[in-house]
């Protein structure tokens, strides 16, 4: 493939829905270990960020300087009047209009009490309160800051774009998830159930239902096996396949529909209410992964990587074999995992430790990053995707950049050896190594091991985290699911 000489752009676009733009540059086929962290303009979006809060908060003392000043007086009369012997209600009468309220409240000081709400509270309650409290807590800045002051480290991964970057929601989604990830593993709020006795192999592949009643564990034992997370117990068996069941999903990320990919060359979909299977896909080779776009006009299609390097789709909604294939020799060996980007963009990762970026709507390989060992897991979430390789390490890749800045080496040596398995969320970066631990890391440029999980005595093979329920999968075939202490709502 021709490099691209990137000097000849005249303006670099990043309007990822172009189809005629790459999503990133072809000569982005290096190691990028010439690049290991992020950027200096990455560095002064977040200076920059402080900046801007504490001038914003500095006006804010200015301005209420005086009326605090009023306000103190107002205390000192009050105090006066009380030695002076005067009545209560004299007292009160008095001072009524010099008397602390939320009304009159100096900003700074509302913002001080802030920090000792929840941040989920302050959301969801406090900002219902009035129309003053609402503008405080509607304010972008107030919790640029406050994540700030939780995250020694830059946040959020990768630099967002302007529309992002000024968007209050999402800075209030960011420190809510914060906040509760970090209580429930820094803290210790949770209780673990360890399943077992009903795989006897290896268990490869584990998929959580939506609303965290159900898990899901896929093993060499060619068995499905569905968990009662609530109840503490095993429900039924799921039997058909014919080999390793390899990876496991929900159709469209819901619970009545179950699809699971096998060495037996075959995506099955089963009716979690009956435990039946009633549709069958045959392919060419090997299913290693499975995945789908979030948006309703690609629904029921789902997309596969197979052992011979083959990445396809069809649509679950066709009886018959009328599937599409997307890329037959792209990659050099299997192709091991999966994940989506946008409405448009396939990412996938192989043993030739490439991950490879396809434009489905052209069925063409847009672009490649070459990394040093082989590709074991990929996870894409709010334009953030996460790679682990074989070598103990996690990728950091933002698909927005057209340069080789867009990816960087997260963590080096997280784990003390393969990192099997990781999942980016907006509170944690979540990853299961054959160290036989599990990590969950704090979502920012190097961000610190909130907590190790080390209850499997095995690999461990697969993780799958959910409105704070975290479920692993390993290789001594037993599923471990982490339930928080409180109820947590997805985010």
């Amino acid at each position: 493939m021709a490099a691209k000489d990137v000097s000849a752009v005249d303006e670099p676009s990043t309007n990822i829905c172009d189809p005629d733009q790459s999503l990133l540059q072809e000569n982005f086929v290096g190691s990028i270990y010439e690049s290991p962290i992020p950027n200096s303009e990455d560095t002064q979006m977040f200076e920059q960020n402080l900046v801007e809060s504490n001038s914003h908060l500095s006006e804010q003392i200015l301005n209420s300087e005086i009326v605090l000043k009023n306000q103190l007086h107002s205390v000192s009369l009050e105090n006066e009047m009380c030695n002076s012997g005067d009545s209560h209600s004299e007292i009160a009468t008095k001072s009524t209009a010099g008397r602390l309220s939320l009304e009159n409240l100096p900003s700074l000081v509302l913002l001080r009490i802030f920090y000792y709400i929840s941040c989920k509270d302050l959301v969801r309650n406090v900002s219902l309160t009035c129309q003053r409290l609402f503008r405080l807590i509607d304010d972008s800045v107030v919790w640029k800051r406050r994540l700030s002051e939780e995250y020694s480290k830059a946040y959020p991964l990768v630099p967002l774009d302007e529309e992002t970057f000024n968007d209050v929601h999402f800075w209030q989604k960011a420190a809510v998830s914060q906040e509760v990830t970090a209580k429930m593993w820094r803290d210790g709020n949770y209780e673990w159930n360890i399943y077992k006795d009903e795989h006897f192999a290896e268990i490869d592949s584990v998929w959580l239902s939506w609303d965290t009643r159900y898990a899901y564990s896929g093993g060499r034992d060619r068995q499905i096996i569905q968990w009662g997370l609530k109840e503490n117990k095993f429900c039924r068996k799921f039997l058909g396949h014919a080999g390793w069941v390899w990876s496991l999903m929900g159709l469209n990320d819901e619970d009545r529909t179950l699809v699971s990919g096998s060495w037996d060359k075959t995506v099955k979909f089963w009716d979690t209410e009956k435990a039946e299977c009633f549709l069958t896909h045959k392919l060419e080779s090997a299913v290693l992964s499975l995945t789908q776009f979030g948006n309703n006009e690609k629904r029921d299609v789902v997309y596969y990587s197979l052992y011979n390097r083959f990445i396809g789709c069809f649509d679950s909604r066709s009886p018959v074999e009328t599937k599409k294939i997307i890329s037959q020799s792209d990659h050099r060996k299997a192709v091991l995992c999966l994940a989506t980007y946008n409405d448009n963009y396939l990412f996938s990762g192989s043993e030739d430790s490439t991950i490879k970026c396809f434009d489905i709507r052209t069925d063409r390989m847009v672009n490649q990053v070459r990394l040093k060992s082989i590709v074991l897991s990929l996870s894409c979430k709010d334009g953030i995707l996460l790679a682990s390789s074989k070598e103990g390490k996690i990728f950091c890749l933002d698909p927005k950049i057209e340069s080789e800045n867009g990816c960087y080496l997260w963590g080096e040596k997280v784990h003390g050896n393969n990192v099997t398995c990781v999942q980016y969320h907006n509170g944690a970066i979540i990853s299961g190594s054959s160290d036989k631990t599990v990590k969950i890391s704090e979502p920012c440029i190097g961000g610190s091991v909130i907590r190790t999980l080390t209850d499997h005595k095995m690999t461990v093979c697969d993780v799958m985290y959910r409105k704070g329920v975290l479920v692993t999968a390993s290789s001594d075939q037993t599923l471990i699911a982490y339930l928080p202490t409180n109820v947590i709502e997805e985010d």
